[in-house]
């Protein structure tokens, strides 16, 4: 909007007016419904006042033309006002009773938003690009810290601090996990009285509240406990065990119930991102856990939250589900609609007590695609996990679904993938995608310029990467088993390879577990693809590239296949991937190969 001319703002003014229809239907959906969710006002009570005056002023006509100019609602406070009207209108309609897409569209009319509902990723985009031009309009220094009392200063750095901290990991120390737990009950202690016990809600608005705190502070609880429900090797104490696995099962159980209490009051729950990622979050790890699969209280939770999501499915026009799971669930996020499937599905198929770290299971689940949506899919089992189904008792209808990729019947076959600082991470990424699809045993290396290249240049996490892998190891650690030739493995691809990589091996340095992995590689005769990301050539790169070409390893630069007509980069990269594999005579089945010229 122009704010140098009273015209253009006037004329751009009555464009985004909203109409009184509008004003009475959604801001009433938004005070009784999700004023307490989605805090856009900090004073309700003066904002209704306002709205009254602006729906006077509309009925009076001062917004019926061009002319005469309302002074009054053309200055910069009115201008705030009317922002913010639309906003609230927007939210309430995203809260409404009308039936996508109408809904949506409704919600981008009114307000130009996009709701961080299931489909969060445009609404995420929209944000980051709103912080950016808060940033280059300077209003991130007018309020920075420099300004706050001393006081707040302190406050605010051990805020920082504390962020800091939890991603370290040490942070997920068990005593760490203890002292988490005390601190979080100590603070509940302190809330008001019906956000501690449903029995003291007594207005509809405070039984929300009490749900939805309990629902995300279920979450916390559970993400503390997570070293219990992972099994890790971390020595601990048998009475600090029992407290953290008892305690991680009543916050699980906890969060499905306050899900299916919630959304009996109010459609918040299954509109809003937060609250179906815990509600998914909790109870495919009901599903999945030792602790808890067998349990006929969590069969029960499962089963209901299950037919929740099953009834809120879009329906077409005689009133039926969608004909497919992926048009059915297009409301959730993909690492949701995934969660949901295998939900589905373990509830009705059962599960085999074959997960000994349920969280990897479902970081896998939430963070990669490695799934077919397919409504006839059969239980979604993560490919990494294919290689305990032979301590279970035969089924051949479950060995048939496992692909074999011609492995010995001794054991699958071993890739060592490695992942240097070079441009280009998302191949490494893709390249272990497709080896867990295929059930290959990977073995991943990442350097330490690599995980900051996979952070940069991608939207995964290096934690993301390394619940793909079968087994990790530090760039460091020269003991690792694929250091040693008489460790069995059926080669080494090295994606993205750096310069300095290719050079390290050509002068056979082994001064990192990637260098010494591809020395072992050499010297056994096995395979060695690197997937060399340079331009231009200097004369120094192409003489390592003939002399480790001539030690036996395979140089592949990404070059891209423009023959295939590419629709995207991700095609390109699929087809590279691809004939990447091809070299360890495995097939994706990813990508265009060329069939000759083709008649148009």
């Amino acid at each position: 909007m122009d704010l140098k001319s009273s015209q253009n703002r006037w004329a751009m003014l009555l464009e985004i007016l909203p109409q009184r229809n509008e004003v009475l239907k959604f801001f009433q959906v938004y005070k009784s419904s999700n004023y307490l969710f989605t805090p856009i006002l900090v004073d309700i009570d003066q904002f209704e006042l306002e709205l009254c005056s602006y729906l006077s002023a509309h009925a009076a006509g001062e917004f019926q033309g061009q002319s005469p100019i309302s002074d009054r609602w053309v200055s910069g406070r009115s201008l705030g006002f009317i922002s913010l009207v639309l906003a609230v209108l927007a939210a309430g309609a995203h809260f409404s009773d009308v039936e996508n897409p109408e809904r949506s569209s409704i919600c981008q009319d009114l307000g130009a938003t996009l709701q961080n509902n299931g489909q969060s990723d445009a609404a995420w985009a929209m944000l980051g690009t709103t912080v950016r031009l808060a940033q280059i309009l300077g209003f991130h220094t007018e309020r920075s810290m420099s300004h706050l009392p001393e006081r707040l200063k302190s406050r605010a750095r051990k805020c920082c601090l504390k962020v800091i901290d939890a991603a370290e990991p040490e942070a997920q120390d068990i005593s760490h996990s203890i002292n988490a737990l005390g601190s979080m009950d100590n603070a509940y202690k302190r809330a008001q009285p019906h956000l501690q016990a449903r029995g003291n809600c007594k207005t509809f608005h405070q039984h929300l509240e009490h749900l939805a705190l309990k629902m995300h502070i279920s979450l916390c609880v559970s993400y503390i406990c997570r070293p219990a429900i992972r099994g890790s090797n971390i020595s601990i104490r048998a009475s600090d065990h029992d407290l953290l696995r008892q305690r991680a099962k009543e916050s699980l159980i906890q969060a499905s119930k306050a899900f299916l209490d919630f959304q009996a009051l109010s459609t918040v729950p299954l509109r809003s991102w937060p609250i179906v990622h815990t509600v998914l979050s909790s109870t495919l790890l009901l599903c999945i856990w030792e602790e808890t699969r067998n349990d006929s209280e969590c069969r029960d939770l499962q089963r209901r939250v299950t037919e929740v999501f099953a009834a809120a499915e879009p329906k077409t026009k005689d009133n039926t589900s969608s004909a497919s799971t992926s048009e059915s669930w297009q409301w959730l996020s993909e690492r949701h609609a995934r969660a949901l499937i295998t939900l589905r599905n373990a509830f009705y198929k059962g599960l085999d007590p074959m997960y000994t770290s349920p969280i990897s299971y479902l970081d896998s689940i939430m963070n990669v695609p490695l799934f077919d949506f397919s409504e006839n899919s059969e239980f979604l089992w993560p490919a990494s996990d294919l290689s305990v189904v032979g301590s279970m008792p035969s089924s051949p209808e479950l060995t048939s679904q496992i692909p074999t990729n011609n492995c010995s019947p001794r054991r699958r076959r071993r890739i060592v993938i490695a992942m240097t600082g070079a441009t280009g991470a998302i191949m490494g990424i893709k390249v272990l995608i497709a080896l867990r699809r295929l059930n290959i045993e990977t073995h991943l290396i990442i350097s330490k310029w690599a995980e900051a290249t996979i952070k940069y240049e991608t939207e995964y996490h290096p934690s993301n990467l390394r619940a793909l892998a079968d087994h990790v190891y530090n760039v460091n650690d020269m003991a690792a088993p694929v250091s040693s030739g008489s460790f069995r493995t059926d080669g080494m691809i090295v994606v993205p390879c750096s310069m300095k990589t290719l050079a390290s091996i050509n002068a056979g340095l082994c001064n990192d577990l990637i260098s010494r992995t591809a020395d072992v590689m050499l010297k056994e005769r096995r395979k060695l693809v690197l997937v060399t990301r340079e331009t231009p050539l200097s004369d120094i790169h192409l003489r390592n590239m003939l002399s480790v070409s001539q030690s036996g390893a395979i140089i592949f630069p990404p070059v891209p296949a423009l023959y295939i007509k590419p629709a995207s980069v991700e095609e390109l990269i699929d087809q590279s991937v691809g004939r990447m594999l091809d070299l360890f005579d495995l097939d994706t089945e990813d990508f265009e190969r060329w069939n000759g010229w083709k008649k148009v």
